[in-house]
């Protein structure tokens, strides 16, 4: 398994999402900018389980792309693209 992405400090997401700690804690709605988003589910499937065989055996379109050298590494494929196409992993 790969060393997780790096996951910047709460003051680094707060900052980037232009909220504070106390609207953090409100039951308010706030906006998120999709790529911080898509960052920040990124960065949490990094840290779940992985199985590289159990992803070859349920998604035989990546076993065949990885055979060919397509997808080198499963685990990044499935934290970058995978997931997001409702894969599990």
């Amino acid at each position: 398994m790969q060393t997780p992405e790096y996951l910047p400090h709460i003051d680094l997401l707060l900052q980037a999402l232009r909220i504070n700690r106390e609207r953090l804690n409100s039951k308010s709605k706030i906006a998120i900018d999709a790529k911080l988003l898509r960052g920040l589910i990124q960065a949490a499937v990094a840290r779940a389980p992985f199985s590289d065989d159990f992803y070859l055996q349920t998604n035989p379109d990546i076993a065949e792309a990885h055979a060919a050298g397509n997808i080198p590494d499963l685990q990044r494929h499935y934290i970058e693209s995978g997931f997001f196409e409702g894969r599990f992993g």
